[in-house]
């Protein structure tokens, strides 16, 4: 780990697919701060010149907006491309994920262990961490506090650490948020090529279209794919495989 002041990453997350679906994503964008007054500003001029002032999401992609939000998709590649921003996510198998076995029948704590999967794969001990998850309604009122106390916990034990690198996770309104908005496209193209819902009769032909340029975008035939090892990425897709991640679960 390098010594002095790490410098600091701010993540924000979304999920999607996660009712009535077979995969589940959750996925974040790695902004390091001193770039993050650049891409905020970018996406403010995007707003204006483009006359999109309401909630970006990937659930209201349409016909009508397409080419807007093909160019904030063309945005979003150009600050990975800059590595000035990264894009990882967790695909989940929710027909494999027995919450009655290891979580006592509780689906919340078998999501947020999902959570701490995905950050725990991903965090890198050179930076310190504020991860901004889009706010939803817990039935356990220190649920965020309970996932940095051990996330910090697993980050210690996993790199050898003495300092806790995640400062603050606080949730925000993903309205107020651009770049949780923009998390939410891109995990929601990768929900929807997971879940073949492209397949499906009457599927959106707007949102085929946006999760293919996506695909494209970052080098992919399709986003129904995953990379095996190199967490180093800047645009990485993992498949949690239970089967052979039996670890995946033993998180208190």
């Amino acid at each position: 780990m390098k010594k002095g002041k790490l410098p600091l990453i701010h993540i924000y997350c979304d999920e999607s697919s996660q009712n009535k679906n077979r995969y589940m994503i959750i996925g974040g964008l790695w902004v390091l701060y001193e770039n993050l007054k650049e891409i905020e500003e970018t996406i403010k001029q995007y707003r204006t010149q483009h006359n999109m002032y309401s909630e970006l999401k990937w659930g209201k992609v349409s016909k009508g907006k397409l080419v807007e939000y093909k160019k904030l998709v063309d945005i979003i590649f150009k600050f990975i491309g800059e590595k000035k921003m990264a894009y990882r996510c967790i695909v989940v198998d929710l027909s494999l994920m027995d919450n009655k076995k290891y979580n006592k029948g509780d689906e919340e704590l078998g999501f947020y262990k999902m959570y701490y999967q995905l950050l725990l794969h991903y965090i890198n001990p050179n930076y310190r961490y504020i991860i901004y998850p889009d706010d939803r309604k817990n039935s356990y009122k220190y649920r965020l506090q309970s996932l940095q106390i051990i996330l910090n916990r697993g980050l210690r034990k996993k790199h050898k650490l003495d300092m806790d690198i995640v400062r603050h996770i606080e949730a925000r309104k993903s309205h107020e948020v651009d770049l949780i908005q923009a998390t939410d496209i891109l995990t929601g193209a990768i929900g929807f090529h997971w879940n073949d819902m492209d397949k499906k009769e009457g599927a959106s032909s707007a949102k085929k279209e946006l999760a293919l340029y996506i695909a494209q975008k970052a080098g992919l035939a399709t986003l129904k794919s995953y990379h095996r090892k190199d967490c180093s990425m800047h645009f990485h897709i993992w498949y949690c495989d239970f089967k052979k991640s039996k670890k995946v679960y033993k998180t208190k």
